[in-house]
């Protein structure tokens, strides 16, 4: 929140590129930070969890054969008609060497046995991979997009990210362009700051207390942020433009982690993770694609713009010019 005003101040002393090294600079102390994140458990508590840990490990080690914790339930998934193949093929091996000493009959039953122990291999590994690839899929949620309301949901972060980040990065120029400063337009982001912040605060309130579905509240807010934005263009004043982007701040306030919650509310807290993030990845994608496709869309308007004044402007004046010579050609 304090942020806006002092980037502001040091582009305006320094200019771009020394205003980014500096900041550069204020934000390379998060490494510090990073390397200051440390375990705060004493150092026996730590020794004692990894001996454990290596107990486990190693009487795992012990079985006599070693699986693939994510592939064992492919072994239970062993059809029995398939055994039940395997068994026959032995009882018929055996009965036929027992009952017939034919050389050619012993050998087309061992053939016949080979090729049904062949065959069930190929069915298992077949089964063994299927297995193992779903189980993968599960683990990356693409379970979820079986859910109506997760790829609503999904849907709706794509455009969220866009607009939201959009926004922010061609607020600036529209309040300047509105005759406001540049340091009093990044105030603005304070006041957008302040207000996200107080809807983080009073979500709670409103889905625990007041016992409000976090549905409505986060379709609400959606909605009354996406009016905001819509209203933002039609500001003339900076109190107009302050309230606005103030509204607009306590709605992304609050619906952005009320969807944690309509997450958590419709998926069940066992597919929380993986939902959020797909969520989080296709909010990432509108972030990216929202303000150069924003700034291309502008460029080609203005552009369209500017060629209809001046094809208006060469009509104009060639209308001008014809009918001045009809008037010189009468007289």
């Amino acid at each position: 929140m304090a942020f806006p005003p002092l980037y502001q101040i040091l582009i305006d002393s320094y200019g771009w590129r020394g205003a980014f090294l500096i900041i550069a600079g204020m934000n390379s102390n998060i490494i510090v930070c990073g390397l200051l994140m440390r375990d705060g458990r004493p150092r026996f508590h730590r020794d004692k969890e990894q001996n454990n840990q290596d107990q486990r490990l190693n009487k795992s080690q012990e079985l006599p054969e070693q699986y693939d914790e994510r592939c064992e339930t492919s072994f239970a998934l062993l059809n029995q008609d398939t055994v039940s193949e395997i068994k026959e093929s032995t009882s018929d091996t055996h009965t036929d060497v027992d009952t017939s000493k034919d050389f050619s009959l012993t050998e087309n039953t061992s053939s016949r046995a080979a090729e049904r122990n062949t065959t069930s291999q190929t069915m298992w590994l077949h089964r063994l991979t299927r297995n193992c690839w779903v189980h993968t899929l599960g683990n990356l949620g693409f379970h979820l997009f079986h859910s109506s309301f997760f790829v609503l949901m999904w849907i709706l972060s794509f455009f969220l990210g866009i607009a939201y980040f959009t926004a922010m990065v061609f607020l600036m120029a529209k309040v300047v362009s509105a005759g406001v400063t540049r340091l009093d337009a990044s105030f603005l982001m304070i006041i957008s700051g302040i207000c996200s912040l107080v809807g983080r605060l009073l979500h709670g309130s409103m889905v625990d207390l007041a016992k409000v579905s976090p549905l409505l509240v986060y379709g609400s807010h959606v909605f009354i942020g996406g009016l905001t934005l819509i209203l933002i263009p039609l500001g003339r004043s900076y109190a107009v433009f302050a309230v606005l982007i103030g509204i607009f701040g306590y709605s992304y306030g609050v619906y952005y982690p009320v969807s944690i919650v309509c997450l958590k509310h419709k998926l069940g807290v066992q597919n929380l993770s993986s939902a959020l993030g797909w969520i989080f990845f296709i909010t990432g994608i509108g972030t990216l694609i929202g303000p150069p496709v924003a700034g291309t869309v502008y460029l080609c308007v203005a552009v369209a713009i500017l060629f209809y004044y001046a094809y208006e402007k060469i009509t104009l004046k060639t209308k001008r010019q014809a009918e001045k010579q009809d008037t010189d050609e009468r007289e």
